[in-house]
């Protein structure tokens, strides 16, 4: 394995967090180079539409990510696709090790962002690929003409449904308590499309087919409901609990519950809440020096593409300063 030495700093992960402060860093001449697995974005590179980015009145995510990461690279940062496996931390260095070499530096900014949380009913991970799907804008147009459910109730469900309205014959987003929790601007687009029906108050209990998802089984959830809130559901069998919809030619199931830290990379010394986000302070380092976490991965209120953005231009900052001190 190759041993690089050495990089002042070393970002893993190719977000917006992670781009910004590569971009940021580029321009004060820090040398430093971002670790990305498989693409740069992030989640953001998965969302068709973007219109909440200041001055940017709308564009697909992945687009937004590759000027970020372009303009970096015009400014001469570094950017490499490798994995990132461990973090060794030995005080004033750390060492980083990938799939293709180590690398020892002063500092490094965790960006890892957060995965897609499962919904947790039955066959949701059997079928993972065969029609349950958590990436509308990857899987949506494989389901043309064909009737999809969505689950959630937040921003990216309500979102992802309008979406998905524009291939599939009929969107069913399937929310487990009585209300949406995204815009008023976004629940008038999604109740002005013709062909998405909410189901308040029910929840997938599991699907299932043969080599893809081809019934659907719902229940009304625990949450309480009102009768006028639950949708047009006919529960079978005078059963006002459940209700199967099969369909041989098969469905798409989208899910959208939230997501969860990517931060088994930062050693156990860094501190973590119970949910294993990273806790930081003001200037966006951790509880263990020379270590700074940016983005979804952090413990925050607000999760936006550009609170990750502003994160890792923080970050940037800041360890531009300390770096000072070694030249």
């Amino acid at each position: 394995m190759e041993v690089f030495f050495m990089y002042d700093v070393v970002i893993i992960g190719g977000g917006p967090a992670g781009l910004s402060a590569a971009l940021y860093l580029a321009r004060a001449k820090v040398k430093a180079v971002l670790l990305e697995k498989s693409g740069y974005g992030g989640q953001i590179a998965l969302t068709q539409k973007v219109k909440n980015y200041p001055g940017i009145y709308e564009i697909s995510g992945k687009d937004l990510a590759d000027s970020i990461h372009e303009q970096g690279e015009r400014y001469g940062g570094e950017f490499s696709f490798e994995v990132a496996k461990e973090i060794i931390d030995e005080n004033d260095k750390k060492i980083v090790i990938t799939d293709k070499r180590k690398i020892e530096c002063r500092a490094i900014i965790i960006a890892t962002g957060a995965a897609p949380k499962k919904a947790g009913f039955e066959g949701e991970e059997e079928f993972i690929g065969k029609g349950v799907s958590y990436c509308a804008t990857c899987d949506g147009r494989f389901f043309e003409k064909k009737e999809v459910f969505v689950v959630g109730a937040g921003y990216s469900a309500c979102q992802e449904s309008i979406f998905l309205a524009q291939f599939a014959s009929k969107v069913n987003l399937i929310v487990r308590k009585n209300e949406l929790s995204c815009s008023g601007a976004i629940v008038k687009e999604l109740n002005d499309n013709s062909k998405i029906q909410v189901f308040y108050n029910s929840k997938i209990e599991k699907v299932s087919g043969n080599d893809f998802v081809q019934r659907v089984g719902i229940i009304k959830s625990e949450a309480e409901y009102n009768e006028e809130t639950i949708g047009d559901i006919e529960y079978e069998n005078n059963n006002k609990n459940t209700k199967e919809f099969e369909d041989n030619e098969g469905y798409g199931v989208f899910v959208f519950v939230g997501y969860e830290p990517e931060s088994k990379i930062a050693p156990k010394s860094v501190k973590r809440d119970e949910n294993n986000y990273i806790y930081v302070d003001d200037d966006k380092k951790t509880s263990v020096n020379g270590i700074y976490a940016v983005g979804d991965v952090t413990h925050k209120k607000i999760r936006q593409i550009i609170t990750s953005a502003s994160d890792g231009v923080v970050a940037a900052k800041i360890i531009e300063t300390i770096l000072l001190k070694f030249y």
